[in-house]
């Protein structure tokens, strides 16, 4: 369990980080080399997903560990703003990936529906902090509110995934 942890905090660091791409790529194509992964010349090239191995119990255990650290995060140990950000891109890796509806038998817009509510989610979170830090008690409540609304509607799509349509 520790492993896959450390693997998805690698790769979520990996992807946003400047060689991410290739990174990534080394990660699941088992690459002894960047020379060995496709070459990328910056954004000039695009990122060819079809080349990266995911299994579906990859995508579903990020899924998973993306959902348990929202659930049980605490008033004293809050999410910060910017995870948000890092687990809709770890789900956007997983919407451009050409095979993930046969992989897993979700539908894609699933998986674009949970990124989209991620990211409505993290400026009420930073709306949150900030109220928090200038004491303002009513700011607070009404981004909460909001907050907790979103989070609902994430935990509704997360157990209730979209199977693809045959």
């Amino acid at each position: 369990m520790k492993t896959k942890s450390i693997l998805f905090l690698v790769f979520v660091l990996f992807s946003f980080s400047t060689h991410g791409k290739e990174s990534a790529l080394l990660l699941r194509t088992n690459a002894s080399s960047p020379a060995s992964a496709p070459a990328t010349d910056g954004d000039k090239t695009p990122f060819d997903y079809s080349k990266v191995k995911i299994t579906q119990s990859e995508i579903f255990t990020a899924i998973d560990d993306i959902y348990n650290r929202m659930k049980k995060e605490s008033a004293d140990k809050p999410l910060y703003p910017t995870q948000f950000g890092g687990f809709a891109g770890v789900i956007d890796f997983y919407c451009k990936y050409p095979k993930i509806e046969r992989e897993t038998g979700v539908s894609k817009s699933w998986f674009e529906k949970l990124r989209k509510v991620l990211l409505k989610m993290a400026p009420f979170r930073t709306n949150m902090k900030i109220a928090k830090m200038n004491q303002d008690n009513k700011f607070y409540i009404e981004n909460k509110a909001e907050y907790n609304k979103l989070f609902i509607e994430f935990e509704n799509l997360y157990k209730n995934p979209e199977k693809v349509k045959k």
